[in-house]
């Protein structure tokens, strides 16, 4: 939504909403493109703007103040924010999007980087803040070419099917597929069951890109209708891709079938096999939404990536904090895969903040376990709004305490924000720490502190 802002008021359209709670760097983007941001009780900014049209996030329901209002005036304009992007934004677009349960943002920010390059006048959303200057979201009237992020999650209180329906895929990419998101799926099936749904909407002369080693994936596709191109490290995919990692960057290569010369060849500094499949299946998608364009050598070493993914925020001889978005146990497991990789002979700190409505319950508590086991040392923050969650359905920290030290990893769990900030100082000083904190959240204000620390340390 606050991409969507920046964008629409670069266009010159008059913007404004409101939150409840913002974070950087969405704050700070808003903040600096001077859009205002009200609280979700001001009724008076509705009826200031009751000729306009009124896009509603999914992060609001029936009892929000603004929401109450908007049903309470049946004559006023509204829609969802995947709605929205559908109707109005990619109509007349060749669109590639991307989706599956995790790196759809990366995976998006290197098919804008890639759409960027080509003849076709290319658009792009990616859901983050990429770490240079370029723009999460780019859309004018002529756009020929679009890639866009699409997220499975609801799209709105009277819209419960998944953003990614809406979007209307020339090209579809799909990365893998997990079950997550408890508070609006059953089980795996239930997520299953939405990409069936987005898959159906591909046409006859698009193409699906998906995932061949992942057997959730496996059992959609392929499909009669249109194009389906599996990708990925096993010799029965359709590309096949090798990696080789030379002094901090990756060499990846595509091949098509048993070829013995790449179709696609990338340079990267993007780091871990899971990235690597993130590179490549952008790249075959843009391949297959822009026919004409060259995609055989792309050169991203200068590609930083987004912010809060794996984001180096301070590095010295001693000691590294990297930041992480990740908020599922399998994106736990590929980033501490992927550092462990990168950073040999480093003593892994993970700092874990128990946010999102799947992490926080424990629904997936055993593979949360597992991959907490590739950490050398684990702190546990505060559930966040651990009383929303019954006790027979909540994280047990004791038990993942008891399991993580059984193989011999440290782990605390902290009560309070305190707690967190002494565990992050007490680990340092033991020989070369890496530090990983991941959260989709502020984790409770913290990471600007712990940047000071080590930069005073350093002096000291």
């Amino acid at each position: 939504m606050g991409n969507l802002a920046v964008c629409l008021k670069k266009a010159g359209t008059e913007v404004g909403g409101s939150d409840n709670t913002l974070y950087p760097p969405i704050s700070d983007l808003l903040r600096d493109n001077d859009i205002d941001v009200r609280p979700p009780d001001d009724l008076e900014i509705m009826e200031a703007w009751s000729d306009s049209l009124f896009v509603v996030g999914n992060a609001v329901s029936r009892g929000h103040p603004q929401v109450e209002w908007l049903m309470s005036h049946s004559r006023v304009s509204r829609c969802s924010f995947p709605e929205f992007l559908g109707n109005y934004m990619l109509r007349e677009s060749r669109n590639l999007v991307v989706a599956g349960t995790h790196g759809k943002s990366t995976t998006t920010a290197v098919a804008a980087r890639l759409l960027s390059t080509g003849e076709d006048a290319p658009g792009w959303f990616v859901g983050g803040v990429l770490a240079d200057s370029t723009p999460a979201f780019q859309w004018e009237v002529a756009t020929q070419v679009f890639a866009i992020e699409g997220d499975e999650y609801d799209s709105a209180f009277f819209d419960k099917r998944s953003k990614f329906v809406h979007y209307r895929p020339k090209v579809l990419l799909l990365n893998n597929l997990e079950f997550d998101h408890a508070d609006i799926f059953r089980d795996t099936q239930d997520v299953q069951r939405t990409f069936r749904q987005v898959i159906s909407l591909v046409p006859a002369d698009g193409a699906i890109v998906y995932n061949g080693d992942d057997p959730r994936l496996s059992e959609l596709l392929p499909v009669p209708w249109t194009q389906c191109y599996s990708f990925g490290f096993g010799s029965d995919n359709d590309f096949i891709l090798k990696r080789n990692a030379v002094d901090g960057l990756t060499q990846l290569e595509v091949f098509e079938g048993d070829s013995a010369e790449p179709l696609i060849s990338v340079q990267t500094r993007l780091i871990g096999e899971f990235n690597a499949r993130n590179v490549a299946g952008a790249a075959l998608a843009c391949r297959f939404l822009c026919p004409s364009t060259d995609f055989q050598t792309i050169d991203l070493e200068d590609f930083r990536g987004l912010k809060r993914r794996q984001e180096i925020r301070y590095q010295d001889d001693s000691n590294i904090l990297v930041e992480d978005f990740g908020h599922h146990p399998t994106a736990l497991s590929l980033a501490l895969q992927s550092l462990r990789e990168s950073f040999p002979g480093w003593r892994i700190h993970a700092m874990v903040e128990p946010r999102s409505n799947t992490m926080r319950t424990n629904r997936l508590q055993s593979e949360l376990i597992e991959a907490l086991l590739q950490a050398d040392q684990v702190t546990l923050a505060p559930i966040h709004r651990k009383e929303s969650i019954p006790v027979s359905e909540r994280l047990d920290t004791a038990a993942i305490i008891e399991s993580l030290r059984r193989e011999s990893v440290s782990c605390v769990f902290c009560l309070t924000v305190p707690e967190v900030r002494d565990s992050f100082e007490r680990s340092l000083g033991q020989g070369k720490t890496l530090t990983v904190v991941f959260s989709n959240g502020a984790f409770g204000g913290l990471l600007p502190g712990f940047d000071d620390y080590l930069k005073s340390a350093a002096v000291r």
